[in-house]
């Protein structure tokens, strides 16, 4: 036997025969299809492990009830729920709020939100639920009730009278029959998914012109499924909340939802994208990279690279115009990664080049006088020139060009109202503005949403209370003046009112000093930080150059401090102030003038020119009025006084929503208006109600505009004659 007959014969790859492009070509399809595989497996793998588990979904989903979000959301959601089919408790929803709140993070609720889930997710899977699932609250509320009876057990029965349908609709969490069905698929595909996945990144490292472009592939591949999957989590997650309600509590609540159950899946793709940097870098330290003209030639001069290049191109435009700041951050944060791999490749590899055929033993010495340190060194040094760049950018900036407002053209909703004087135009308005049901803590609410809604519902007039408290665990407390104040309270609510005030004052412990808030009389029973407030009106005035308000400020409060928070929120030199005896000027005039606010003061005017006194340029009806007498009885300003305030609700405590059905309908708030304009020989200017929502508000206040479309009202007149009583 011969030499060569005896010696071993070499393996041959059966790739070798081919171009290096067609190689090349080969190793990208491949690479891109082990993306593709790499991607569903993961999902296969996280939705068999998680969302298909019933046992795994239920506790994850129940274990959001303890979270603050959470809580919040479904104790918001299940008290509309009471109040829909029991509205006089509107009153009391805090004490309900409280109750529900408290109820939701026992262990009853989780025990049994988890069994209604499991039974939920049943449902879903075998297509039993065709478009939603339901979450059954017996328990929930049978505990709710139970914690009822201990302390208000009249409020009780009539919480559990309003439980007809104890039932929430979860069909926002996104979970269908059809997404069960597709997983179940994809499930059952788990193992074939991972061997494709194996022999496709093996094929990248057995097709490639090299195996050092080999393995660079396969961790590419790796590095971008993880990435695929974590951005793809991100835009399903933006485009999932999109199609939620607009209510913020909601869109919270859903998304902390689902993250809880994508941990794993979130983890695992940051362990993919992690292993095949690190992989990329490794690669890139050993040697030498592909030539930009191997890959300019890759991207331009195939029909893969050009289809890979616009493909990416087309993505990445469509992800900017559609989240523009998630993709700023992902630009940025990729730009990170890339610049932190690349000094890390600098570093490795000039350790390596410095350290080539060195003994262990000699690796210090080596390490002395070589390359590593000043990469280290370049490194450290581009770092902190990068930073310091960008402090000097940021310092430097340009500011923007001014940019000559438009003219405005329509004023509160309507072009015919700009060339109207303030005086005869009417404005819709809200008693106790900040007094809504939709607020934390607001018992005996007038309004059921507030001033931010209201402004947005299309409110153009607050009638606002302003007093002094403290905040304290329990809430915020009162301050009572007993000089001023207490006199004031013991005539409007009696002296037994005032002290159970006081002594639950007493009993509170108090934190911080003293602010303004908006309160109905007793700060106990509701507040507002009167700053907050008026920011919600800047931003509106904001939003809307176009609109003018009127506030009406019934002031428990210095002057200084009302007009303080109105310079702090921006708003001071919004203010109009009218000089006393002359014309006022049209809607338009205003606006043009940057004017958007009226402030009026019912006590205590003066520090600022534009905190006027109320009742020296308004007049208004009595506050007596009775369901069977909706009268114009003069109330407090003089007769000759050009704004007319027409206080239209039922002065009874608390304010219940169908009374405002009944008194804002249009057959009695349109015709008291009417009626009153033509006692005073002029139409009312603001038309203040409770539950601006109930009713015909918007539509009687557009008729004594005389708007088009609308029944025409009395011309408003500047100079009223005397009213007749």
């Amino acid at each position: 036997m011969t030499e060569n007959a005896s010696a071993p014969r070499a393996l041959r790859n059966p790739f070798g025969e081919l171009t290096t492009r067609t190689r090349w070509l080969l190793t990208a399809f491949m690479a891109m299809l082990a993306v593709l595989v790499v991607s569903a497996l993961v999902v296969s793998a996280w939705a068999d492990r998680v969302l298909l588990d019933e046992d795994r979904f239920s506790a994850r989903i129940a274990s959001t009830l303890t979270q603050d979000e959470m809580n919040a959301y479904l104790t918001r959601e299940v008290t509309d729920q009471v109040l829909a089919r029991a509205p006089e408790l509107i009153g009391v929803r805090p004490a309900i709020e409280a109750v529900l709140s408290e109820a939701l993070r026992t262990r009853t609720a989780i025990v049994g939100a988890r069994a209604a889930l499991r039974g939920a997710h049943r449902a879903v899977r075998s297509g039993l639920a065709e478009e939603s699932i339901a979450i059954d609250l017996d328990a929930v509320f049978t505990l709710a009730g139970a914690l009822m009876q201990r302390g208000a057990p009249d409020i009780a029965e009539r919480f559990e009278a309003g439980l007809d349908t104890t039932r929430i609709d979860a069909s926002a969490v996104g979970l269908r029959t059809g997404l069960f069905a597709f997983l179940d698929h994809l499930t059952a595909l788990e193992w074939p998914l991972a061997a494709v996945g194996v022999l496709l990144l093996g094929g990248t490292v057995a097709v490639a012109p090299t195996r050092r472009s080999g393995l660079l592939a396969m961790a590419t591949a790796l590095a971008a499924a993880g990435l695929a999957g974590l951005v793809g989590q991100r835009l399903a997650e933006l485009w999932f909340v999109d199609q939620l309600p607009a209510r913020e509590d909601a869109r919270i609540a859903v998304t902390l939802a689902w993250r809880s159950m994508l941990r794993e899946y979130q983890g695992w793709n940051a362990g993919l994208l992690a292993i095949g940097l690190a992989g990329i870098v490794g690669v890139a330290a050993s040697g030498r990279l592909p030539d930009r003209d191997t890959v300019r030639d890759f991207l331009a001069g195939s029909v893969w690279g050009r289809t890979l290049a616009g493909v990416g191109l087309g993505v990445t435009g469509l992800a900017i115009a559609r989240w523009p700041l998630d993709a700023v951050r992902v630009i940025v944060v990729a730009g990170g990664v890339v610049a932190a791999g690349g000094g890390v490749v600098i570093v490795l590899r000039n350790a390596l080049a410095g350290l080539r055929g060195v003994r262990p033993a000699d690796y210090w010495q080596r390490l002395r006088g070589s390359r590593l340190l000043a990469g280290v060194g370049l490194v450290t040094v581009a770092l902190i020139a990068g930073l310091v760049g960008v402090w000097f950018a940021r310092s430097f900036r340009a500011e923007p060009t001014p940019v000559e407002p438009a003219p405005i053209t329509v004023c509160n909703g309507s072009e015919l109202l700009c060339d109207r004087p303030l005086d005869e135009v009417t404005f819709p308005g809200t008693h106790n503005s900040m007094s809504a049901a939709s607020e934390r803590g607001w018992y005996f609410p007038a309004q059921r949403y507030g001033i931010a809604q209201q402004l947005r519902d299309g409110v153009r007039a607050l009638l606002i209370d302003t007093y002094y408290g403290i905040p304290s665990p329990q809430g915020v407390l009162t301050v009572i003046d007993p000089e001023i104040r207490r006199p004031q309270l013991v005539a409007e609510h009696g002296e037994e009112v005032v002290a159970a005030a006081e002594r639950i004052a007493s009993q509170l412990s108090a934190e911080g000093e003293q602010e303004v808030y908006l309160c109905h009389s007793f700060c106990e029973l509701g507040a507002t930080p009167m700053g907050a407030a008026l920011v919600d009106i800047r931003d509106y005035l904001d939003a809307n150059p176009g609109e003018f308000l009127v506030v009406i400020v019934q002031d428990q409060t210095s002057p200084e401090d009302t007009i303080r928070e109105f310079e702090v929120a921006d708003l001071a030199q919004r203010a109009y102030a009218h000089p006393p005896g002359e014309p006022w000027p049209t809607l338009g005039e205003l606006l043009d003038d940057g004017k958007q606010l009226l402030v009026l003061a019912e006590h205590d005017a003066g520090g600022a020119d534009w905190y006027q006194p109320a009742f020296d340029v308004l007049q208004e009806t009595a506050l007596t009025a009775t369901q069977a007498d909706f009268a114009c009885t003069p109330g407090r300003g003089d007769a000759a006084n050009p704004l007319f305030l027409l206080n239209h609700w039922l002065p009874r405590r608390p304010a219940l929503p169908s009374d405002a059905l009944e008194v804002n309908a249009a057959d009695v708030l349109l015709e008291r208006a009417r009626r009153c304009a033509a006692d005073r020989g002029h139409v009312p200017n603001i038309v203040a109600v409770d539950f601006y929502d109930a009713g015909d508000l918007f539509t009687s206040v557009d008729a004594l505009n005389g708007l088009p479309g609308e029944d025409e009202a009395p011309t408003a007149t500047a100079s009223p004659a005397s009213p007749s009583n």
